[in-house]
């Protein structure tokens, strides 16, 4: 999600109490990518509970197909790390119960 500024923040459910917290990668930083593989390999077994919910639900579906989509650069890596887009998803499933509480914090370190 984005604010008013266009900068990124972060929001979590921490028991009950929504929290926002301003995401911004280091300045002159170098880009985190993975290749889709990497961040399968990051969700581990968690990749399977997101697969089973998207057969059911449309925001699930949606970050499946996102990352299905997203077509590797030069390099070979179609994930951004600190992409607005992809933090919020990661997000959304951990609220969602689909990844338990900090993996998103965990899949983006």
């Amino acid at each position: 999600m984005k604010n008013e500024n266009g900068d990124a923040f972060i929001v979590t459910n921490h028991g009950g109490a929504v929290v926002m917290s301003l995401h911004s990668p280091l300045p002159n930083a170098a880009p985190r990518r993975l290749s889709k593989l990497g961040f399968i390999g990051r969700l581990g077994a968690d990749y399977r509970n997101i697969l089973i919910a998207s057969k059911t639900s449309v925001d699930v579906e949606m970050f499946v197909k996102q990352l299905d989509w997203a077509t590797p650069d030069a390099d070979g890596t179609s994930v951004d790390l600190d992409d607005p887009r992809v933090v919020y998803a990661l997000n959304a499933l951990e609220a969602a119960g689909l990844l338990a509480s900090g993996r998103a914090a965990e899949i983006l370190a």
